[in-house]
């Protein structure tokens, strides 16, 4: 009977999430309605680091989820991606192409995103 409820107890546990970001910048954008946040994600010591971009809006905060415009493998003191607002609508990424890119969107909220390697 108590093994029982120890494991009932244990199923309504709520579900860890391993993943973790750590914001490295925001740069709002030129006309204060948008912000660039570039952030570093891990997810536990049997995972390796990644960078992540999203473009979010000025008063929103970054929720514990992946990057919604880059997402290239790395740690930020090695492949750091760069980011320029050229306009309210466009913005330029620069990467270190050293590493795997698993998401590189072209526009998102009417921002047009232009990527160049290094």
């Amino acid at each position: 009977m108590r093994i029982l409820f120890i494991l009932g107890f244990i199923t309504l546990l709520p579900a860890c999430d391993m993943c973790g970001n750590q914001i490295i910048s925001e740069t709002p954008s030129p006309d204060l309605r948008q912000k660039i946040v570039v952030f570093e994600r891990s997810c536990g010591a049997t995972t390796g680091f990644s960078n992540h971009i999203s473009i979010l809006d000025i008063n929103e905060e970054l929720a514990n989820e992946p990057g919604n415009i880059f997402i290239a493998d790395g740690h930020h003191d090695e492949n750091l991606p760069k980011v320029i607002w050229k306009s309210e609508d466009q913005l330029e990424i620069s990467y270190t192409n050293n590493g795997d890119v698993y998401k590189k969107e072209s526009s998102l909220k009417d921002v047009a995103i232009l990527f160049s390697a290094l």
